[in-house]
Formats: structure tokens, sequence, C-alpha cells
């Protein structure tokens, strides 16, 4: 069985470790999601505040942010790999210099390249979470597409004095 105590100090561990990546995360991805998160922001405040013209400006400022984001996405991801093979180098280095019993050898390494480990994992975070945002912003393009088309309909149904004004 496991000692409680074992188990809430590993998960201060975790959390402690989580809350210093996130930031890091957080503070590198903030530059290029500012836009983005800006747009979401402003749809926030409800579709129904917004005429048609103004959610085909949405979905081409979401499109634009979601062009330039795909491609920092792509360097992210790169840079994620350069962490990885970084990582690998340096547990490989010390697994050559270490002496003793092969599991010695690479205990050692996993603690000697914690930090590469830790920047592995910010890089895989950041990759992760700009190609979640790209493609969530691809399916509030999506979503907004299915209501001009919803309102279109509605429009032709009904004759919307809506539709009349949009015109």
């Amino acid at each position: 069985m496991i000692d409680n105590e074992l188990l809430l100090n590993a998960k201060k561990e975790v959390e402690d470790t989580f809350n210093y990546l996130i930031e890091s995360v957080r503070e590198v991805t903030r530059e290029y999601t500012s836009t983005l998160d800006g747009i979401v922001a402003e749809l926030d405040k409800g579709i129904n505040l917004f005429s048609n013209a103004e959610l085909w400006d949405f979905q081409v400022r979401l499109g634009i942010e979601a062009y330039r984001l795909g491609n920092i996405k792509e360097q992210s991801e790169l840079k994620e790999s350069c962490a990885e093979a970084l990582y690998k180098e340096g547990m490989a280095k010390t697994l050559l210099g270490t002496t003793g019993a092969v599991e010695v050898k690479k205990q050692q390494s996993i603690i000697n390249n914690i930090d590469k480990q830790a920047l592995n994992m910010l890089y895989s975070a950041v990759a992760n979470l700009l190609k979640t945002k790209c493609d969530e912003a691809h399916r509030l393009v999506n979503i907004l597409q299915g209501i001009q088309m919803s309102r279109a309909a509605e429009a032709k149904l009904y004759a919307s004095p809506r539709n009349e004004q949009e015109n």
C-alpha cells in the first residue's frame, strides 16, 4: 500500500513542476496567440450581437491568425525536436561517462539530464498548445459559417427583416 504522505509529497512535486512549466508555456505562446485570444474574447460576448458582415470579418481574421499560427506551430515542433535530441544526446553522454552497473548508469543519466528533459516537456507542451489553438481557430470558422448558413436559410424562409437590414 502507498504511504499517504509519500503520495501527497509526490503530488506536490508534480503540481510545482506543472505550475513552473505552465507559466513558461503561457509566456512562450502568449506573444503568438494574443491576437487569436482577443478574437475569441470578442466572439465570447455573444454571437447574436454580430451582423453577418461582422461574422464574415471574424472568419477572415480567424483564418489569417490560423495561417500565422500554423507557421509558428511548425517552427515550435522543430524546437521540440531539437530539445528531444539534446536530451537524448545528454543521456547518451552520461551513460558513456558513468561507471558502474547498467541500471546505475541509466539512473545517473536521468538525474544529470533533468533540465533537458524539462525543456523537452516545455517545448512539447508549446507545440501541442499552438496546434490546439490553430485547430480550434479552424473550428470557430466552421461554426461561424454554419451560423451564417442558418441565418441565410432563416431569412429566405421567413423573409427576415434582419436580412433586409444587412443588405
